[in-house]
């Protein structure tokens, strides 16, 4: 198989674990739902209210950019999960967020363009 193929698939992969990582915030601040959402529904939600806002109060603003920046804004969380704010250092989580997401883009060719985002 081509190499470029083999990697985006492996990407892929990788980022739809995010549909099985549940939202940690939800549960420390006790909500009362029936469901917990995963990561990967977060994001999409955060994605439709961005295009909600855009369109509905007219925003001037690079919505392409906004919705990319969206779809990769949790990606660390595929290697250290959805960490709450009480089990970890904001410090701390940025120096993991940022070894996680350069081993999740090691090998995507795009990974300068996400990694700036």
């Amino acid at each position: 198989m081509n190499k470029k193929i083999e990697t985006a698939i492996k990407y892929y992969k990788l980022c739809t674990k995010l549909k099985d990582t549940i939202r940690t915030v939800p549960i420390v601040w006790n909500a009362k739902r029936e469901r917990i959402e995963s990561v990967a529904e977060h994001i999409y939600g955060t994605q439709m209210l961005a295009l909600s806002i855009y369109y509905q109060l007219g925003y001037k603003l690079d919505i392409m950019k906004v919705i990319f920046m969206l779809a990769i804004h949790e990606l660390e969380e595929i290697e250290i999960g959805d960490l709450a704010f009480y089990e970890i250092t904001k410090e701390e989580k940025l120096i993991k967020g940022k070894k996680a997401t350069d081993y999740i883009l090691k090998d995507f060719l795009g990974k300068d363009e996400v990694s700036a985002l």
